[in-house]
């Protein structure tokens, strides 16, 4: 279990919805683990034996995953923010080889897209 709101918790929620399965009929950790390597200790030590988190902490604490969902991630701002300074060297680092590299090494995540703009009306 993650906080009430998380993220990875309203996912867990919505697919045990679509699932037709009751939260109620999962043995939960207590307390909730804010965090993924939160979670990954509670598997380690035996405490649970499964939680929703990215590959990367699960590979960082050497366990098993399986992947239900991808999440994609937007940044949202203001046109006229995206010129400043800080911004353009955000974007500048997502579209750099070290950015690449480092989410190569971590595993499981698509940087693909990262850096690329849409303009909303």
């Amino acid at each position: 279990m993650r906080p009430q709101g998380a993220g990875a918790q309203l996912l867990l929620l919505a697919l045990l919805h679509r699932a037709n399965v009751s939260l109620d009929k999962l043995t939960a950790v207590a307390p909730v683990c804010p965090t993924g390597p939160d979670i990954a200790q509670a598997i380690r030590a035996g405490r649970a034996d499964t939680g929703v988190a990215s590959r990367a902490v699960a590979d960082a604490a050497g366990l098993d995953f399986v992947s239900i969902a991808w999440e994609p991630f937007d940044l949202v701002m203001r046109q006229r923010d995206y010129f400043r300074p800080a911004l353009q060297a955000l974007v500048k680092f997502l579209h750099s080889s070290e950015f690449a590299a480092r989410a190569q090494e971590m595993g499981g995540y698509d940087v693909s897209g990262a850096g690329s703009v849409r303009f909303a009306v």
